[in-house]
């Protein structure tokens, strides 16, 4: 057996699975949120910008 299926048995079956997986999203919603930012920052994308009109 795996490592990571002993951690997914133990989560499971103390009842813990849905709180860890909600953690684990909501640290990867932030860590996009910041590298989302940091990408607009190094290529000078302000929201003037984002929000011109291309014709």
């Amino acid at each position: 057996m795996k490592i990571t299926e002993i951690a997914y048995s133990n989560l499971l079956t103390s009842g813990t699975l849905n709180s860890y997986l909600s953690d684990i999203d909501g640290q990867a919603q932030e860590r996009l949120e910041t590298l989302a930012e940091q990408m607009k920052q190094s290529q000078g994308i302000t929201e003037q910008l984002i929000h011109t009109k291309v014709r």
